[in-house]
């Protein structure tokens, strides 16, 4: 096995509008490679084993999708746990709801 040693990262500084500045990392050509080589290598591997409702970090999938589906589970009557939605506290029912779907 190969090593593959990093690059040191480019720092840039970026103004912010208030006066102060943001530091930016730039890597190297070389390592963005590795890292994409690496992606492509690793991330079916571990897609594989996600659920299909679970949509955080997930390729083609964000939080609009994921909160799109809570809505039309909440919107539907003959969703089982629909009442139970409602009755847990906003700050609770994704939560609640990804309890649900596991019993």
């Amino acid at each position: 096995m190969a090593c593959i040693s990093q690059s040191p990262v480019k720092r840039v500084m970026i103004p912010k509008p208030d006066g102060s500045e943001r530091s930016l990392g730039i890597l190297t050509v070389k390592d963005r490679i590795v890292q994409m080589a690496t992606k492509i290598a690793i991330e079916p591997v571990f897609e594989a084993d996600f659920r299909g409702c679970s949509y955080g970090f997930r390729p083609k999938r964000n939080a609009k999708q994921a909160l799109e589906v809570v809505r039309k589970a909440c919107n539907n009557k003959d969703c089982p746990t629909a009442s139970r939605l409602r009755l847990v506290p906003l700050s609770h029912w994704i939560f609640e709801y990804k309890l649900v779907l596991l019993y």
